[in-house]
C-alpha cells in the first residue's frame, strides 16, 4: 500500500469515493504493516496528508474518528489529530474510546493527566474484559508521566484492586504482569500479606485472592495461608483459600490433607473442597 502507483489510487477514493470505500481505505492504512516505509517527503504523502487532516473535520460519524486514528498510525502530529483524539476518549462507543487511547499514548506519545485518568478509567468501565486488559497495559508506556505527575499512589491502588475486584482471569493476570514490570511486585505483596491479618472478612478474602494472581512463593506465606484455611473463622476466607490453592496448582502435603478433611461432610465448604482436590490430585470424595 505504500507504493507511490498504490498512494495515487488510495488518494482518489478518498478524495472522490463514497463513506463506506473511504472508511474501508481507512482501515486499510490503518493495519497496513512497516509505515515507516512510506516516503514522507513525497508529494502523494503530502496530499494524502492534508486529505486526512480534511477528513478529520468532517461532520459524518466514522469518517472523523478513522481519519483522526489512521494520521496517528502514520504520526502525524498536529494538535487537530490530538484534540479529536482527546474528544473520542468521551465517546459512547467503548472500542473508539479504547483505540483513541491506544494511538494517544503510543503513537502520539501524548502523556497528560487527562490521558492517564483517562486510562485507569478504562481499567474498570469498559463491558468489553479485551478493552480492560488493554488500558492495563498501557499503563506501563506511562510510566514516566505517571510519576512526573505524582500519581502513582492512584495507579498503584488502582492495580492492587484489579487483583481481586476483577472478574476476568485475563484482566487479572494482565494486572499482575503490569505490576511487575512497574516494579511494584514487592510493595503490592506487603500490602495483601499485611491484609491477611485484617478483623474484615472482606479484606481478609480479598487478599486471599490477590494472592491467586500473585503467587505464594515463600514457604512461610504458604503456611500463613493454610493457617487460615484451617483456623479462620470465616467460610467465605477458607473457600477463597481453597480456590487459591487450586488455581495456583499447590500440592502441598499439608495442604491435601487440610483440603482432603474439609471434602468430607456436606455444604459449601464441603462442594469447594471436592472440586479443589479433583483439580489438585485427580481424587473425587
Amino acid at each position: 500500500v505504500w507504493d507511490i502507483a498504490a498512494l495515487e489510487v488510495v488518494i482518489q477514493c478518498l478524495k472522490y469515493g463514497s463513506d463506506d470505500l473511504r472508511n474501508s481505505l481507512l482501515n486499510v492504512l490503518r493495519y497496513s504493516s512497516n509505515p515507516h516505509h512510506l516516503n514522507k517527503q513525497s508529494i502523494q504523502f503530502r496530499v494524502l496528508r492534508s486529505l486526512l487532516l480534511s477528513l478529520c473535520e468532517r461532520s459524518t460519524t466514522r469518517i472523523p474518528s478513522q481519519a483522526a486514528l489512521t494520521c496517528a498510525y502514520l504520526d502525524i502530529k498536529v494538535d487537530v489529530v490530538r484534540d479529536k483524539l482527546l474528544q473520542y476518549l468521551h465517546d459512547p462507543d467503548e472500542d473508539l474510546r479504547s483505540q483513541a487511547l491506544t494511538a494517544l499514548i503510543l503513537n502520539l506519545r501524548y502523556h497528560s493527566a487527562e490521558v492517564v485518568g483517562n486510562c485507569l478509567i478504562q481499567t474498570k468501565s469498559p463491558i468489553k474484559w479485551t478493552t480492560r486488559a488493554n488500558a492495563v497495559q498501557l499503563i506501563v508506556s506511562l510510566r514516566s508521566a505517571i510519576e512526573e505527575k505524582f500519581m502513582m499512589g492512584e495507579v498503584f491502588e488502582r492495580l492492587q484492586a484489579l487483583l481481586y475486584d476483577e472478574c476476568s482471569k485475563e484482566v487479572r493476570l494482565t494486572a499482575c504482569n503490569t505490576i511487575n514490570e512497574l516494579g511494584l511486585h514487592s510493595k503490592i505483596l506487603q500490602q495483601v500479606v499485611r491484609k491477611l491479618d485484617d478483623l474484615n472478612e472482606d479484606v481478609r478474602a480479598q487478599s486471599v485472592m490477590s494472592l491467586s494472581v500473585l503467587g505464594i512463593k515463600s514457604k512461610s506465606l504458604l503456611n500463613q495461608i493454610l493457617d487460615i484455611l484451617e483456623l479462620d473463622s470465616s467460610v467465605y476466607v477458607r473457600i477463597q483459600v481453597m480456590r487459591a490453592l487450586k488455581e495456583l496448582g499447590i500440592c502441598d502435603r499439608r495442604a491435601v490433607r487440610l483440603i482432603r478433611e474439609r471434602a468430607r461432610g456436606t455444604g459449601l465448604l464441603c462442594r469447594e473442597a471436592q472440586l479443589a482436590l479433583l483439580a489438585l490430585t485427580g481424587e473425587a470424595e
